[in-house]
């Protein structure tokens, strides 16, 4: 937790206006990994502004951690880190559905994204239903709650249209023909964490076969599921993840938009193919620069915002739910005011066709 005195910065990313003129664009959710026990959104800030590049509003999220390892102590610890991960995950979705006119989001193209755990909780999202819980272990919605109604009110709904899983894997036997989206997929054969083929999952009750990204791959195929699999021959676990960054990124910006298109077709390689479609387009100018700062951050109720713009600025602050708690607009460069109850809130700024959000704790 940052200090009393800490400020929240953030910046702004997104496709330059006077090269991407869409007044829509595609969306996508991306997931940190780090085995439910650690990992937070900033890994991934680089994708989100590759992504933001090519032309998508990309998004990271934080999602609740915590995995005892210890099967004696819960030995359902890891299952309810997953479905802990899974809700939170849903709950960011109905979060950009409900805002997508002022985020630019085109929901009829939305695709989610992740790494290691982020990938099984992105598998997680598009294939563990409520009824699958329910059967496989229904001590744990009865202690966590629902799936697909925790962690706000919001009660939108959305369809993924396609999924960017590095180094992940599912069980085989939570995945239905009918429910197969489009799949890009990035692994090494020699990954020791997650097995690119099969493997037992961690579960410590009736632990399910999973199916790493190759045995996915051909599941898919076989089932008539366009997929998309890069595998690095002696590659361990996070192939591509750093050096190949913009490998994957361009290759699955590529991927979704032969989806968009419908032109999509089955691609396997132990190669890195540098992807075929046009790329990046750049982002603003400014994109270093902070839309606003919080302070101080944790608060004890009186903060300030500081605008990094001139301009109209419209802010907006919602608690934990999703729900309204207040807005108002200004134009001045500083702006104090008082949020009386404690609690995590989420603070988001519009200014000159950006958008911005921080959290907000507030501990009196």
């Amino acid at each position: 937790m940052a200090g009393a005195n800490a400020a929240t910065n953030h910046e702004c990313v997104f496709p330059k206006l006077n090269v991407d003129t869409l007044p829509l664009r595609p969306f996508i959710l991306i997931i940190h990994g780090g085995g439910f026990v650690s990992g937070n959104k900033e890994d991934w800030n680089n994708d989100c502004r590759e992504f933001a590049k090519r032309g998508f509003v990309a998004a990271t999220i934080d999602y609740r951690l915590g995995l005892t390892g210890n099967c004696a102590v819960d030995s359902f610890s890891y299952d309810k880190a997953v479905y802990r991960a899974v809700q939170d995950a849903k709950a960011a979705l109905r979060f950009a559905v409900e805002n997508a006119a002022v985020s630019r989001i085109d929901t009829s193209w939305m695709f989610i994204n992740g790494g290691s755990a982020g990938a099984a909780t992105s598998l997680g999202v598009l294939y563990l239903s409520q009824d699958e819980w329910n059967n496989y272990s229904p001590t744990i919605p009865q202690t966590l709650g629902p799936l697909n109604t925790s962690g706000n009110t919001l009660t939108n709904s959305f369809t993924l249209k396609g999924i960017m899983n590095n180094w992940g894997a599912i069980g085989k036997d939570f995945i239905q023909p009918d429910e197969m989206v489009p799949m890009i997929a990035f692994h090494g054969d020699a990954d020791s964490t997650v097995d690119i083929d099969s493997a037992f999952a961690n579960s410590c009750v009736n632990p399910p076969l999973v199916y790493g990204s190759r045995s996915l791959y051909t599941l898919f195929t076989n089932a008539g599921t366009c997929a998309d699999l890069s595998v690095k021959i002696g590659g361990g676990h996070g192939v591509y993840r750093y050096n190949g960054n913009n490998f994957r990124i361009d290759r699955t910006a590529c991927f979704f938009k032969s989806v968009m298109c419908n032109t999509c077709t089955n691609f396997y390689s132990t190669d890195s193919i540098p992807a075929n479609c046009s790329l990046a387009n750049g982002i603003n100018d400014g994109v270093k620069q902070s839309v606003f700062t919080i302070y101080p951050n944790p608060s004890g109720g009186d903060i300030n915002l500081s605008f990094a713009l001139q301009g109209q600025k419209q802010v907006a602050i919602y608690n934990a739910l999703g729900q309204l708690v207040s807005s108002f607009s200004t134009t001045n460069a500083t702006h104090s005011l008082t949020v009386a109850q404690d609690g995590l809130y989420f603070v988001r700024v519009e200014c000159q066709n950006r958008v911005s959000s921080s959290p907000l704790i507030i501990s009196q």
